[in-house]
């Protein structure tokens, strides 16, 4: 358990966490939408979408031939800070 909580962590980069929120905010159409409102390119998007998804945290409905990436999960992120005994 204790692994997997910093394994959760370090997935959370600041694209991914942008790229989460505008998901849950402006609820894009498309794939190619979102990378466009992050201004992002969209294989990157498609690469960050894949790791969330991978982690169960959205899903993808399927619109005839399109993608859209919904929100599975609503998630509180906090930071912990481990120090080592010296």
């Amino acid at each position: 358990m204790f692994e997997e909580s910093f394994a959760l962590l370090e997935a959370f980069t600041p694209k991914r966490i942008e790229l989460f929120r505008e998901i849950h905010i402006s609820e894009p159409s498309s794939i190619r939408d979102l990378a466009e409102l992050l201004e992002r390119d969209v294989k990157n998007v498609w690469n960050d979408l894949r790791k969330l998804s991978e982690m169960d945290l959205i899903c993808f409905e399927c619109v005839g031939r399109v993608k859209k990436p919904v929100i599975k999960k609503q998630i509180i992120i906090t930071t912990v800070t481990v120090r080592r005994n010296e």
